[in-house]
């Protein structure tokens, strides 16, 4: 079932640093739709059939002003990496994570260093607010930074448990809505962290395969 426009638009409109794991074909190269604002939103819209509502995607903050919707993980510039996301879930197929929602935990904070970004409750509120729009009952919630899995982990004051490939999870109850919480690497990564980026390609496929497939 398509995701609602009415859905789409409010969730622009309030949180404009929202977005969804589709891309182009074409994306990165020079020209993608993904270098057209007018035509990312078209794209978005003209494709809510193969959108995940039930899938959300959290990063800790945007590390640059957003100056259109969305914007946010669907930057051409190598410098964000964000391609890597599309390799990882699109190219590689994998049916319960492609069409995810996207998001930041501290949408309003844009700075390259994650040190500097602390979440606290009002972006946990914010976060919830979030999830009430997309309105489904259950969530698989994959956090690509430690901090924004901590975040979560220490609102719900929730147990921790370990998977395959360095994946931690919790499971805890949000306002009568189910909360799967897998916190992954990070998809920036480089230098000495280099090596997790090809994890983070296992810990994407295992969830698919074999901890969403299994909950359906």
């Amino acid at each position: 079932m398509s995701v609602p426009l009415t859905t789409l638009r409010q969730l622009r409109e309030q949180f404009p640093g929202s977005s969804w794991a589709l891309w182009s074909e074409e994306y990165p190269d020079e020209g993608c739709i993904e270098e057209q604002p007018d035509q990312l939103v078209e794209f978005i819209e003209s494709n809510r059939s193969q959108l995940n509502p039930e899938v959300v995607f959290v990063s800790l903050n945007p590390s640059s002003d957003l100056p259109t919707d969305y914007a946010n993980f669907h930057s051409p510039s190598w410098k964000h990496y964000d391609e890597r996301i599309k390799e990882f879930v699109q190219e590689n197929e994998l049916e319960n994570l492609t069409g995810g929602y996207m998001t930041d935990i501290v949408p309003d904070v844009a700075d390259p260093n994650s040190a500097n970004v602390t979440p606290d409750t009002a972006d946990i509120d914010r976060f919830s607010t979030q999830l009430s729009i997309l309105d489904k009952s259950e969530y698989h919630v994959i956090c690509f930074t430690g901090k924004t899995f901590e975040a979560l982990k220490s609102n719900f004051g929730a147990e921790v448990q370990q998977h395959q490939h360095n994946i931690e999870s919790f499971t805890e109850s949000l306002e009568e809505k189910t909360l799967h919480v897998y916190r992954v690497w990070f998809y920036g990564l480089y230098g000495v962290h280099q090596q997790k980026v090809g994890e983070l390609e296992k810990q994407l496929k295992y969830l698919n395969d074999e901890v969403i497939e299994s909950a359906e």
